[in-house]
C-alpha cells in the first residue's frame, strides 16, 4: 500500500491490538486487513478491568474486543500472529475465527517466539506480515478487476 493510500494494512502488538481494533471498527472503509500480533486485546481488557478500571464506565470493559471483532466488515481478512512462549491467552484469536465464518481469518502461532513476536523471530514475523500485505493488494486487484468490493474507490465510470 502506498503512502497516502485511503487504505492500508493495519497491525498492532499486545494492547496496541485493542487500539487497532477499535480504529478498525471505527473506519472499515480505511482497512484493507487486521493483524493482531499477540494481541491482549481480550485479555488485556481484563487485566485493565481488574487493575484500573474495576468502577469504570469504559467501553472496553463493558464490552470486550473478542465480543466486539466478529462485527467487523467480512470482507476485511484478520490475522492473529502468536508467539507459542507468550503468556498471552490465543483463546481470543480462535474465538474470532469461529465466529467469522464467512471471512478469512488467519491464525499463526510461531516457534521461538515469546510476547514480543515481532523481535524474537524477525524473518517469520515480517515473512507472515508481508505474506498479509501482498494477498491484500492480490485480493484487492482481483477485485478492482471485476469491479466488486466495496472498500474499493469507484472507478471514474462509476462516478
Amino acid at each position: 500500500m502506498l503512502l497516502g493510500s485511503r487504505h492500508f494494512v493495519l497491525v498492532g502488538h499486545s494492547m496496541g491490538g485493542f487500539l487497532v481494533s477499535a480504529y478498525a471498527l471505527q473506519h472499515p472503509e480505511r482497512v484493507a486487513h487486521l493483524i493482531l500480533t499477540d494481541c491482549g486485546c481480550p485479555t488485556g481488557e481484563t487485566f485493565f478491568h481488574h487493575t484500573i478500571m474495576e468502577r469504570s464506565n469504559y467501553q472496553c470493559v463493558k464490552y470486550p474486543m473478542v465480543n466486539r471483532l466478529p462485527a467487523l466488515e467480512p470482507d476485511i481478512p484478520m490475522s492473529f500472529i502468536y508467539g507459542v512462549s507468550s503468556w498471552i491467552v490465543r483463546e481470543p484469536g480462535r474465538i474470532v475465527k469461529e465466529r467469522r465464518i464467512v471471512s478469512i481469518v488467519n491464525l499463526h502461532v510461531i516457534t521461538g517466539a515469546g510476547h514480543h513476536v515481532y523481535s524474537d523471530t524477525k524473518q517469520k514475523f515480517n515473512e507472515l506480515v508481508l505474506g498479509a500485505c501482498m494477498e491484500t493488494d492480490h485480493r484487492r486487484s482481483a477485485a478492482a478487476t471485476v469491479g466488486v468490493g466495496h472498500h474499493l474507490p469507484p472507478t471514474a465510470s462509476a462516478l
